[in-house]
């Protein structure tokens, strides 16, 4: 059955976060990537037929791989990486930007490994079909 109001909305994440510190003496760098596949579904919540802007809540899951690594000056250097899944939630609209694409604003909770809170906006461009 094809319930127009859900979507199937696959996406790709990347973030990273560096530091670099002092402590005791000792000079550190510590590094942590994060690269997500996501499989979201997007529920479109019924709005008057003149408004352009559809929100929309939803989840999915995700296929999660990270990477951390510590650089001390004294003892040398380590790293792991590790593959999880992840359960998104979300939140969010989507806005015509001109003729052909459209403008999202999202709010996403990934629970993982490293449960994150973020707040993405973004376009999308037809590829035609």
């Amino acid at each position: 059955m094809f319930i127009p109001e859900i979507h199937f909305f696959p996406s790709i994440e990347m973030w990273w976060k560096s530091t670099s510190d002092m402590e005791f003496g000792e000079k550190y760098e510590s590094k942590f990537t994060e690269f997500a596949l996501n499989a979201d579904i997007h529920y479109y919540i019924q709005t008057s037929s003149s408004s352009n802007i559809k929100p929309y809540i939803g989840g999915g899951l995700a296929l999660i791989f990270s990477k951390a690594s510590v650089d001390e000056s004294h003892y040398g250097s380590s790293s792991s990486s590790d593959t999880d899944i992840g359960i998104d939630f979300l939140d969010g609209i989507e806005f015509p930007l001109g003729s052909s694409s459209t403008g999202m604003l999202e709010a996403k909770y990934k629970i993982d490994g490293a449960d994150a809170f973020k707040i993405t906006a973004g376009f999308t461009i037809p590829t035609g079909g």
